[in-house]
């Protein structure tokens, strides 16, 4: 979960968009000249205006606002106002990076993390975001956790994760207040509490993250945290569906499927896993897939329920590799192939080491 900088531009007030009005700068001040255009060039970069947005941000950017280089380089990355250039986008990041600017060095870092004009480099992002943390950047700081959360470019640390965490949702990156009561939630690098947890998850699902949003219905709807309310479970997971995070689709659906304070409905049930799946949830796909297959009547239909698990398990939901797998330990779509199987089960296995149809398979027949 590596992002870009975000452009942050619009004043929002009860859910209406206002365009700030600026006022034009006094040509007898350099500073304000300067200011004044990174200004607007950033609102024209915003509202797809590219021609006026490099202009102006050109001027800043030669006048030492470094900010602006970081916007330049955006365009030049995604090929808005210019001819798409890696090259020229790296050295506009980097130059800001250098001048204190975060966002360039989160840039940097994410071009690294994928290998756009330089090498492929984990270790070398983790420290440009780091850097960009040094620089108060929010999103520096939410990607140092999520690496030192996966051990990406850094050893594994859980401990670190919540400090980067921390300071990330202190900065005004919500996402990773979520992040915070994930491991409250769970007692990973802090002390194990269901309050705690339900306190940044509250925070980031006010403030439209849809993950906030799931991970408090969740703490409604799981008999572990002793708050079982299914209305108020749905109530949160409406919300992040909403916000387009497609595990609270599915967890809709789930509540249809399974008739937790509603009555039994699969036609809701499947409604909510297409809108999960189509947003990119992995169970949501795994759910509407099991329907198709578990369910259908022909081989389109369990054809139609081997693609879904497929692209569960290719989204990294274990149950989704592990259906998938035992699709081809039967002939239903006419393609048994044991030796697949075994190895759907075996990456199972290692997305979730406690996947239950997974451990199954292997106590029953070994790697047979």
């Amino acid at each position: 979960m590596q992002f870009h900088r975000l452009i942050k531009l619009l004043v929002i007030i009860s859910g209406v968009f206002f365009i700030p009005h600026f006022a034009y700068a006094d040509e007898n001040d350099p500073q304000e000249e300067v200011r004044s255009a990174a200004e607007r060039g950033s609102v024209y970069l915003f509202y797809k205006d590219y021609d006026k947005a490099k202009d102006l941000l050109e001027f800043a950017c030669n006048h030492k606002d470094y900010t602006s280089c970081t916007y330049l380089g955006l365009m030049y990355e995604d090929g808005t106002g210019y001819p798409k250039d890696f090259k020229k986008a790296f050295e506009l990041y980097q130059t800001a990076c250098e001048n204190g600017d975060g966002g360039g060095c989160v840039n940097v870092g994410f071009m690294y993390d994928k290998g756009k004009y330089v090498a492929k480099d984990i270790k070398r992002a983790s420290e440009f975001y780091q850097k960009a943390c040094d620089h108060k950047d929010e999103t520096g700081c939410t990607n140092v956790a999520v690496n030192y959360f996966k051990g990406d470019g850094v050893a594994q640390d859980d401990f670190m994760a919540v400090k980067y965490y921390k300071m990330a949702c202190d900065l005004g990156d919500y996402e990773s207040c979520s992040g915070i009561g994930y491991m409250y939630q769970h007692g990973r690098g802090i002390g194990k509490s269901t309050d705690m947890a339900m306190k940044y998850f509250k925070d980031a699902c006010s403030h439209e993250i849809g993950v906030g949003c799931k991970n408090l219905g969740v703490m409604f709807s799981d008999p572990q945290y002793n708050r079982t309310d299914f209305t108020k479970a749905a109530e949160y997971f409406e919300q992040g569906c909403a916000l387009e995070d497609g595990d609270s689709c599915s967890e809709i659906g789930l509540i249809y499927e399974q008739a937790h304070g509603v009555k039994k409905d699969m036609k809701y049930a499947v409604k909510y896993y297409e809108m999960a799946c189509n947003y990119g949830s992995g169970l949501g796909c795994n759910n509407l897939g099991a329907d198709k297959y578990f369910n259908g009547k022909n081989i389109n239909d369990y054809i139609s329920g081997k693609k879904l698990f497929e692209k569960s398990c290719n989204l990294g939901t274990a149950l989704g590799c592990s259906n998938l797998g035992a699709v081809y330990t039967e002939n239903k779509t006419k393609e048994k192939n044991t030796k697949k199987a075994i190895g759907l089960f075996k990456k199972a296995l290692e997305l979730d080491p406690n996947e239950e149809n997974a451990l199954l398979w292997f106590k029953k027949y070994g790697n047979k």
